[in-house]
């Protein structure tokens, strides 16, 4: 496999790979109460969160291992492992639907905002207190 023992022996790879976040914003918030029996509410709010760094180590290691990974031949055929379907398709055409392409979106994010975090928010609560006698 290319790989030292201890990467195979031991209970989880040493080090870890981490992406940067960066996130900023501001936060408004009135309390109106006009009276004993009324009561306003207003939260608004502006966020951005930014990709900042995706983990350079996860390319790294990739870059790394596929000299070893499209180095074995399948001596039935004399071809290249990577490449030979196996019944659900070769390990090449894996790597570039499950992990190529999804590095690649993160990459095409780095830098820029998160669509999954909302840029702007507002909550408006009105309260109304019966008098009771």
């Amino acid at each position: 496999m290319g790989l030292p023992v201890s990467f195979v022996v031991d209970d989880a790879p040493p080090g870890t790979a981490r992406d940067d976040l960066t996130a900023r914003g501001t936060e408004i918030e009135v309390d109106y109460s006009p009276n004993d029996f009324w009561t306003m509410k207003l939260n608004v709010s502006q966020q951005e969160s930014i990709n900042s760094a995706l983990a350079a180590d996860v390319s790294q290691w990739i870059n790394d291992r596929m000299a070893v990974w499209t180095k074995p031949i399948d001596l039935r055929n004399n071809l290249p492992w990577w490449t030979q379907n196996y019944g659900s398709g070769s390990a090449a055409s894996y790597f570039a639907s499950d992990v190529l392409a999804p590095l690649q979106i993160a990459k095409a994010f780095e830098g820029k905002s998160r669509p999954q975090v909302r840029k702007y928010r507002a909550n408006f609560l009105r309260q109304c207190r019966s008098q009771t006698t």
